[in-house]
């Protein structure tokens, strides 16, 4: 599998929308919600399919975390965490239990 690399948040967001990761994932209480569809996943559902770590310097430190994902069902999409001094604990622990994939045959068929 290819390693992809982006020099930017925006380009990363960009790149994985032109890749077919089109949706965005926000944590909830019952699991990691799909904004567009409503449809809500635990991490047994899940595989990451890439994570990619930006910082920006401009007036304060700010990080960010992507993780591109795909569901079971097929879905594909991203969910972000953007944080100055704390990151999103509560996501990060949602998604230390997601598998990462590793090749391209350990994706989830969308079946």
């Amino acid at each position: 599998m290819k390693l992809v690399t982006y020099s930017d948040l925006e380009g990363a967001v960009d790149g994985l929308r032109k890749r077919r990761f089109v949706y965005n994932f926000k944590l909830t209480n019952e699991g990691l919600k799909c904004l567009a569809t409503k449809d809500v996943y635990n991490p047994s559902d899940l595989v990451i399919i890439e994570i990619h770590r930006f910082h920006s310097y401009k007036e304060n430190v700010e990080s960010s975390l992507i993780f591109a994902v795909k569901a079971n069902d097929g879905t594909k999409g991203f969910v972000l965490s953007r944080y100055e001094n704390d990151v999103d604990l509560d996501l990060i622990e949602f998604m230390q239990q997601v598998k990462i994939c590793k090749t391209q045959k350990n994706i989830p068929s969308s079946n």
